[in-house]
């Protein structure tokens, strides 16, 4: 599958990068979920930089940032489209296009080991090999905030996840098969989430390297 193809052809990105009003209806979700997430992290917590990993046009990147008053921001997406917008919304953001492994050089041209914090939100049911994603993910970083999708439920179990679905989800997850996932990744979690066992909800962690 190409990805970068399938997310610069995505109906919904295609309509947020080319309908401002749409985007502001979507900037009000995203501006709750940066709320929850960020509420996730102790106010000790040392963070003076942030990447979010599938930052699609930077908009929850960027939310998060502000609240946690963070000025060293970087966003990664595999769509082009997504990054073009993203530098022209936010000029004072390093953007890259690719993949997490396309990450290393640009850390290692600014001498950068790890980040302080990586946002994955509604990223990890995307990606092929997630396992094997988030510990990747553990090298770059000591601390992760997770915002994905709980989808394993009645209300779904028609759904045909993979390739073909139409949002690009490879596969679901309920509570449990989540917890296990950043256990297996060689994270600690601490855990706040909305879990509602007939609809949709989301798993919200802050994960740390064990």
């Amino acid at each position: 599958m190409d990805f970068e193809k399938f997310y610069d052809g995505q109906k919904d990105y295609i309509a947020f990068r080319d309908d401002p009003l749409k985007r502001a209806e979507y900037e009000i979700k995203v501006n709750w979920k940066a709320d929850r997430l960020v509420s996730l992290i102790p106010e000790k917590m040392p963070v003076n930089n942030i990447i979010e990993i599938g930052c699609a046009m930077g908009i929850l990147l960027n939310k998060v940032a502000e609240k946690l008053s963070v000025k060293d921001i970087s966003g990664l997406d595999i769509s082009g489209e997504n990054i073009k917008l993203a530098k022209n919304l936010y000029p004072g953001c390093k953007f890259y296009q690719g993949t997490i492994e396309d990450l290393k050089p640009a850390m290692e041209s600014r001498g950068l080991k790890k980040y302080d914090l990586v946002i994955l939100s509604d990223i990890i049911e995307h990606i092929p090999d997630d396992l094997k994603f988030l510990t990747t993910v553990r090298t770059i970083s000591n601390y992760v905030l997770v915002n994905l999708p709980l989808e394993k439920c009645f209300r779904n179990r028609n759904r045909k996840y993979g390739e073909n679905d139409p949002s690009g989800h490879l596969r679901w997850y309920d509570f449990k098969s989540a917890e296990e996932l950043m256990r297996n990744a060689g994270f600690t979690i601490s855990i706040k989430s909305f879990y509602d066992p007939v609809g949709q909800s989301d798993f919200q962690v802050l994960v740390g390297r064990k």
